[in-house]
C-alpha cells in the first residue's frame, strides 16, 4: 500500500477482490494495462525526464507499457553497488538515498528523480553505487530488454 486511508465519519466500505475486478474489467471491455500505460504516460508528463527528451512523443505510450510498477519498503535495498545494471528507475512516491560501500551518503532522490540509467544504454555496466528506500516508496522501472 502506498497510503493509509481512515475514516472521519462513519463509511461504508466496499471490498473487491481481484479476481471480481478482473472480471468486471473483462465485461465491461476494460484493459487494465491500458489504464496502467495511461496513468504511467502521465508521470512521464509530470516529470520532465531528460533522458527521454529523443523519443518521439507518439512512442512514449509505447514506452509506458514496458514499465513495472515496484513497491519498496523502507530500508529496502533497489540494487548494490557492483550489482550488473538491468534496470532504470523513475521515483513516484518516496525517496531513494544513493550511497557508496564505504557509507558515503551521495544523495537522496525523491519524486520526479530517476536513477540507473547507465543501465539502459552500456553493456556490462556494474552499478556505481548501492540505492536504499528511505521509506516506503513507489518506483517505476524499466530494463534494456523492454
Amino acid at each position: 500500500r502506498t497510503a493509509t486511508i481512515i475514516a472521519e465519519q462513519p463509511s461504508l466500505l466496499i471490498k473487491i477482490s481481484r479476481d471480481v475486478f478482473l472480471h468486471f474489467c473483462k465485461m465491461v471491455r476494460l484493459n487494465v494495462h491500458d489504464v496502467m500505460a495511461s496513468r504511467i504516460l502521465e508521470t512521464f508528463q509530470a516529470y520532465h525526464i531528460p533522458f527521454f527528451d529523443a523519443i518521439p512523443q507518439d512512442k512514449m505510450p509505447l514506452l509506458a507499457r514496458f514499465c513495472k510498477v515496484e513497491h519498496m519498503r523502507k530500508d529496502q535495498l533497489v540494487f548494490a553497488e557492483g550489482d550488473e545494471g538491468k534496470r532504470f528507475y523513475i521515483i513516484t512516491k518516496g525517496e531513494i538515498k544513493v550511497v557508496k560501500k564505504n557509507g558515503t551518503e551521495l544523495v537522496r532522490l525523491g519524486p520526479g528523480k530517476y536513477f540507473g540509467e547507465i543501465a539502459l544504454v552500456l553493456e556490462d555496466c556494474p552499478r556505481t553505487a548501492s540505492c536504499i528506500a528511505t521509506r516506503k516508496s513507489v518506483l517505476l522501472s524499466m530494463s534494456k530488454e523492454d
